[in-house]
């Protein structure tokens, strides 16, 4: 393959696995070609979805019924206790059917709540009311 211009017929032979050599290393190129591509865009979505969270916002929390979502959270377990005064009580409650948030974590301590609830069968409740 000294002369490209020669015509076919004095081209020398590659030698054994040359051509097979030559084509690894393409393909290998182009596997880290498609990982190098992944990789960059990986770390793109991970800056574009983390980066806004390290900037410190000046805007205040957005209040749904007078309190914000921190407060609600605050007081959930005391608001599903009614272990609350009756105007936080109804603020949470307002702040409920307006955020898009809090009534998830709402249902979910109540979840919590009926799975750790212990419920005492009759019959036992039946023998310690009679003695």
């Amino acid at each position: 393959m000294e002369n490209r211009n020669a015509p076919p017929g004095d081209w020398n032979d590659c030698p054994t696995g040359q051509i097979s050599g030559m084509l690894r290393n393409i393909e290998r190129g182009r596997r880290h070609a498609v990982v190098r591509h992944g990789a960059i865009g990986v770390a793109i979505l991970v800056v574009a979805i983390f980066v806004p969270q390290l900037i410190p916002s000046d805007a205040p929390p957005p209040l749904f019924g007078g309190v914000c979502c921190e407060d609600v959270q605050e007081n959930a377990r005391a608001w599903l206790a009614g272990d609350v005064t009756p105007g936080l009580r109804e603020q949470i409650t307002e702040h409920l059917k307006e955020c898009p948030h809090c009534p998830k974590l709402i249902e979910q301590l109540r979840l919590e709540n009926d799975q750790t609830a212990v419920t005492v069968p009759n019959r036992y409740l039946l023998a310690s009311s009679s003695r």
